[in-house]
């Protein structure tokens, strides 16, 4: 039995309410000092009991959220202090309301101080989230670390703010922040990040989406303002490295045949493979190491969105989500990509998009200029022969002398198919119904090719220039 000191946790989903029964109203309203978690989330509840919670002053409140998914009358909290200014342990707040604007949010109350984090998904259909007030507001929070802002709006605000100015004190450094999730329209974006300074540790995740349906801004302008902020949100108070990793995740939508684009770059030279998600409100970062920059986009737009961001010097790229997405309008711009490895996928014959995209290069001499180790695990053994031995699995045919010219060394993911051919296996890999003799005469001639290396299913094309990256990195440590 729960001690009458005892912390509670109180979450609409765990009660049963109309509109003339409220137990958890009333269960806030009686112990509110011993409330560590309280979740709201009830459309029946009255905008007059919401408001009275709001303004109880929380003893031990941890985490706080209102989710309302719907709602038909709009909610204003601009007359009210947040808890009445007092809840001095409150860690986590979410406000997510649809008809909740940003601009009827009291930003100077005191319980803002002490978060940690910080996600908003408020009204921006006739004011954006970025005013004086909040920037002074989120300044104040010096102990913040994730803070995710969605706009809800049918329509493109785009307007200056009473903050737009060149003056330092216009400027908030978010010192501890480690996240930052941006959601809505990228002028607002660009708008907000010329208004913070991160550090260059910190995870910044946007959407791309251009506001629908008006469109005040062309999007050329759009992305070229948001490109020029990028410059700058990093602190440059030290050394920072500059983008050298990059991938790109293609997940179709619930419309077939439409994509959701996930770019994702890091610092370092070694990609990351982003978790297949829907936009990421909640911003979850894997610490220090993950992707420093997240953008999120419809296919049909990365072409006129991806050059507008700091690709110039990304050696690296993974591409996920399917081998048919190696096309000129997904690659044209990174020029300076010495690595590509293509996850493998469940389509039949995949590999025949990579040698497509050899084939178009022959073309098209600037795409993928410098590319010089492609790794490849759609190719199965019986593909890798065909393709990569000379004279083929039959001996008398094949293409392998058209990929000797591209400079490029090939990494085929078959060691263990080979394995099992040698064993006597040869039934249980790609290879299955050709002669065993064949097979293994196409693999001794594979093997003498000198632009290809057989390896394993656990093989990383990067890890040995990781180890090179470390030792460079450790020499310049050394006095």
């Amino acid at each position: 039995m729960r001690s009458k000191g005892a912390l509670l946790h109180a979450d609409d989903e765990e009660f049963v309410s109309d509109g003339a029964n409220d137990p958890l109203a009333e269960l806030v309203l009686s112990h509110h000092g011993r409330l560590s978690h309280l979740r709201l989330s009830s459309i029946r509840r009255s905008h007059d009991v919401v408001k009275r919670i709001l303004s109880l002053p929380f003893e031990s409140l941890e985490q706080f959220t209102l989710a309302v998914n719907k709602a038909s009358r709009p909610l204003s909290l601009r007359d009210m202090s947040l808890f009445g200014g007092h809840s001095p342990r409150l860690r986590v707040l979410d406000l997510m309301h649809p008809l909740l604007p940003f601009s009827s949010v009291d930003w100077t109350s005191p319980a803002f101080n002490t978060l940690e984090t910080l996600r908003l998904s408020l009204d921006a259909t006739n004011a954006h989230f970025i005013n004086l007030t909040f920037l002074q507001a989120i300044r104040r929070m010096s102990h913040l670390r994730t803070l995710c802002i969605l706009e809800l709006t049918m329509h493109s605000v785009v307007s200056a703010c009473d903050a737009c100015s060149h003056a330092q004190h216009n400027i908030v450094p978010l010192d501890g922040l480690e996240t930052l999730v941006l959601l809505g329209s990228p002028h607002n974006h660009a708008h907000f990040l010329r208004h913070i300074r991160l550090q260059p540790h910190s995870r910044l995740v946007m959407n791309g989406a251009i506001p629908h349906p008006a469109v005040l801004l062309p999007p050329e302008r759009m992305y070229g303002e948001l490109s020029e902020a990028l410059k700058d949100v990093w602190c440059h108070n030290e050394v920072v490295p500059p983008f050298q990793a990059a991938c790109m995740y293609f997940e179709e939508t619930a419309r077939r045949g439409d994509y959701l684009v996930q770019l994702c770059l890091s610092r370092d030279i070694t990609p990351r493979t982003p978790s297949p998600t829907a936009l990421p409100f909640h911003g979850v970062s894997d610490g220090p190491a993950s992707n420093t920059l997240c953008m999120y986009m419809r296919d049909d737009g990365a072409p006129s969105i991806i050059p507008a961001f700091p690709i110039h010097h990304v050696r690296s790229l993974i591409l996920q989500g399917g081998s048919f997405h190696l096309s000129y309008a997904n690659l044209f711009m990174f020029i300076g990509i010495e690595r590509l490895h293509v996850c493998p996928t469940a389509a039949r014959r995949a590999y025949t998009d990579i040698l497509r995209l050899l084939e178009l290069r022959e073309d098209v001499p600037l795409l993928l200029p410098r590319l010089r180790h492609l790794s490849a695990p759609d190719f199965r053994l019986s593909s890798a022969l065909d393709t990569f031995a000379p004279g083929g699995l039959s001996g008398r045919s094949g293409r392998a002398e058209l990929w000797q010219k591209h400079g490029i060394t090939f990494y085929l993911y078959v060691e263990e198919e080979i394995a099992f051919v040698r064993d006597g296996k040869i039934e249980e890999t790609s290879c299955k119904g050709i002669p065993e003799a064949r097979v293994l005469q196409a693999i001794d001639r594979l093997k003498g090719v000198d632009y290809v290396r057989i390896v394993n299913k656990d093989f990383d094309l990067f890890a040995a220039w990781r180890h090179i990256d470390q030792i460079d990195i450790d020499a310049n440590k050394k006095p």
